[in-house]
Formats: structure tokens, sequence, C-alpha cells
């Protein structure tokens, strides 16, 4: 289980990495409208967000006890 999310991890990047490289240096820092985020501050935040997520699923589980909807 482990190894298919690392490679669905892994495969994502790869393909956010083919995306961003097609723009160009100026493309990657327009603004399409006021107040929006340019290209590069969108893949900046979502490598930052998502840092971590290889350990955290990488992590020590254990099994629950409680019922699925204890805390809902």
């Amino acid at each position: 289980m482990k190894s298919a999310i690392q490679n669905t991890i892994l495969e994502t990047y790869s393909k956010l990495h083919d995306l961003v490289s097609s723009f160009s240096k100026e493309e990657i820092n327009i603004v399409p409208f006021e107040g929006s985020w340019t290209a590069g501050q969108t893949t900046q935040h979502i490598i930052l967000a998502c840092s971590g997520l290889t350990m955290l699923f990488a992590g020590k589980t254990e099994k629950t006890t409680r019922e699925p909807d204890e805390n809902g």
C-alpha cells in the first residue's frame, strides 16, 4: 500500500513539473486577474501544502478501536 501511495505522489509531482515547465518565464509570473495568484505562486503553494505527505503516509499507524462515527 505504501508503495502505491508513494508512486502516486511521485507521478503527480512529475505531471506538475511537466505542466509548470511548459510556461515561459514571463507566463509563469502573469497575474491572470486582480487578486489572483500567478502560476508560480500556485505551484509554490501546492508544493508547500503537500510537503511531508510521503512521511505522513509512511509513518507508524495502528488499528483503531473506536466506532467510525464516534467523533462525528
